[in-house]
C-alpha cells in the first residue's frame, strides 16, 4: 500500500521515521490549521513555535478547499520560526478506528495475523483499503494485551494532499484521539492509578479520548461539533452562521440562552459515551473531563458541559504547564489565546 502508514512501521503509535529528523505537529482540521513544535531534548517539552490559521470558506469546490487549506498551512509556517522538515499529521472520524485487544500468548507472526483478524471484525471499513497498526501494552507467558489503530488510505492521502503544497513533508501519521492522550500524559503527568478523559470539540467532529490506569486507550469521534451548534442557533435566530460564530467567539451574551439547546446533541453523545465506557470497563475512576478544541472557547459551553455530565468539565490549555519562555512573541500569544485549540497539534508534536 502506497501510504505513509504502510511505509513507516508503528507510525500510528509514534516511532519516528528517523531519530535525527525534527518533527512538528500539523493538525489540519475542517475550519483551521494548527501547528506546534517543541524542543523535546529537554526533560520536559519546551515550546519552540506555534501558529493557528483559519481556512477560508471553500463552499462545495474540492479544488478550492485544497487550495485554501494549503494557504492556511503556509500562513502558519510563515508566522512563527518553525525549523522542522517533517510533520506528524492526524486523522479522525469514521475512517479511523482504535480498539484494544487481548490474546493468549502468540509468536510475532501469529500475533500479526490475529490482530488483523480482530480488526476485520470491529473496523467500520474494509481493511483492504486501509492501513492497520498495533502496539503491545503488556504481555507475559499467558497473554498479550495491546491496542490497534487503523485508518483508510483515503483519509491518509487526503491529509497528504493538503500538506503536499508546503515545504513540510508528512513523516508520520497518527490518530487525533491518540495524540490527545499522548498530550495529556506527557504534559499533565496524569496519575498512573487514574483514568484520564479528554474531550476535543472541533468544527465537524468532537473526539472523546480516554486512557485508563493500565494504559489502554478508548477513542470515539462524534460527528457533531461547533458547526452543528452554530447551525442550530442560526436556524433559531434567522442570523447567518458567520454572524452567530462571530458572536459566540467574542463572548457575546446574545445567544447564551440558545446555547444549551444547540449543544444538546453534543451533551447527550458525550454522556452516553462516558456511561458506556464505565459500563464496559467497570471503572469510574475519573472526576474531570479535560475540554479542549477550537470550539471549547465559545460562550459558556464548558460550564454547560460541567452542569450536565457525570464529571466536572474543565477548559484545558495544555500550554499552561509548558515552558514557553524560549518561544517568539507571536507563538506565546498564540498559545495563551488559543491553547485549547492546539491540543491535538501539541500531542502530535510530542510523538517520540
Amino acid at each position: 500500500m502506497e501510504t505513509v502508514l504502510a511505509n513507516i512501521k508503528k507510525t500510528l503509535f509514534g516511532e519516528k521515521a528517523s531519530q535525527n529528523d525534527a518533527f512538528l505537529g500539523l493538525d489540519i482540521g475542517s475550519a483551521a490549521v494548527k501547528v506546534v513544535q517543541f524542543d523535546v531534548s529537554q526533560h520536559k517539552p519546551v515550546l519552540k513555535a506555534a501558529a493557528i490559521a483559519q481556512i477560508a470558506d471553500y463552499g462545495d469546490s474540492e479544488q478550492t478547499r485544497v487550495a485554501n487549506t494549503r494557504a492556511a498551512i503556509a500562513q502558519c509556517l510563515s508566522e512563527a520560526p518553525f525549523d522542522a522538515s517533517y510533520s506528524v499529521c492526524g486523522v479522525c472520524g469514521p475512517e479511523t478506528a482504535v480498539r484494544e485487544f487481548s490474546f493468549p500468548f502468540l509468536s510475532n507472526s501469529e500475533l500479526e495475523g490475529a490482530v488483523r483478524l480482530e480488526a476485520e471484525q470491529v473496523c467500520p471499513f474494509n481493511l483492504d483499503d486501509g492501513t492497520l497498526d498495533y502496539q503491545i501494552i503488556d504481555s507475559n507467558q499467558q497473554k498479550i494485551n495491546g491496542a490497534m489503530a487503523a485508518a483508510t488510505n483515503k483519509a491518509v492521502k487526503e491529509k497528504q494532499r493538503y500538506a503536499s503544497g508546503s515545504l513540510i513533508k508528512v513523516g508520520l501519521m497518527d490518530i487525533d484521539g491518540l495524540a490527545l492522550l499522548n498530550c495529556i500524559r506527557e504534559i499533565e503527568n496524569s496519575r498512573c492509578d487514574a483514568t484520564s478523559v479528554v474531550l476535543n470539540i472541533g468544527y465537524s467532529f468532537s473526539t472523546i479520548a480516554i486512557i485508563d490506569e493500565q494504559r489502554f486507550p478508548f477513542v470515539r469521534d462524534i460527528p457533531f461539533g461547533g458547526r452543528g451548534i452554530i447551525d442550530h442557533i442560526a436556524e433559531d435566530t434567522g442570523l447567518s452562521p458567520i454572524a452567530v460564530s462571530r458572536a459566540l467567539f467574542t463572548n457575546s451574551q446574545q445567544h447564551t440562552n440558545l446555547l444549551e439547546r444547540a449543544a444538546r446533541e453534543l451533551i447527550l453523545n458525550v454522556s452516553e459515551t462516558l456511561r458506556f465506557y464505565m459500563t464496559q470497563k467497570k471503572s469510574g475512576n475519573f472526576d474531570t473531563v479535560f475540554v479542549c478544541g477550537g470550539f471549547s472557547l465559545i460562550g459558556d459551553l464548558v460550564e454547560l458541559l460541567g452542569q450536565n455530565l457525570i464529571a466536572n468539565a474543565m477548559l484545558w490549555n495544555p500550554f499552561n504547564k509548558v515552558d514557553i519562555s524560549r518561544a517568539d512573541e507571536s507563538s506565546c500569544e498564540t498559545v495563551k489565546n488559543y491553547g485549547p485549540a492546539l491540543a491535538v497539534a501539541a500531542g502530535l508534536a510530542l510523538r517520540k
